[in-house]
């Protein structure tokens, strides 16, 4: 299964006072599909002077055959945007997956596994009978 990774350097200059860095998933007209930021992952976004590099890791499989975009944005609220790029467009090549495991495929923008179970009831309408 293979993994979409966004790989941002960006460099601060000056000392900063709560600096944010967010990258959204574009559909493919530019609508935010879903936003992410490193506090998800408990770590906090540097604030010191330096050059540093941001990883973001989506999911294995989570993307169907589409356009899709990126947009990474750093910004301090109440002040607004420091620096983004939004102009960051790609396509998902089909491939075999759970997502296209059907003659039909999935409907949808994007295909996450969830978790599921089934188990034996006693209660209930059966079907089919």
């Amino acid at each position: 299964a293979s993994t979409l990774r966004v790989r941002m350097r960006f460099a601060i200059k000056r000392k900063m006072h709560n600096l944010q860095l967010s990258i959204g998933l574009l559909d493919g007209i530019g609508e935010q599909i879903f936003g992410t930021a490193p506090q998800d992952a408990g770590i906090e976004v540097p604030q010191e002077p330096g050059y540093y590099e941001a990883i973001l890791s989506l999911p294995p499989e989570i993307l169907l055959p589409k356009a899709y975009g990126i947009k990474a944005v750093l910004w301090i609220p109440g002040i607004g945007i420091i620096d983004n790029v939004d102009n960051l467009n790609f396509l998902v090549q089909d491939a075999a997956s759970f997502s296209n495991a059907t003659p039909q495929g999935r409907p949808g923008i994007l295909a996450i596994r969830c978790d599921w179970s089934i188990s034996l009831s006693n209660k209930g309408t059966v079907y089919g009978e």
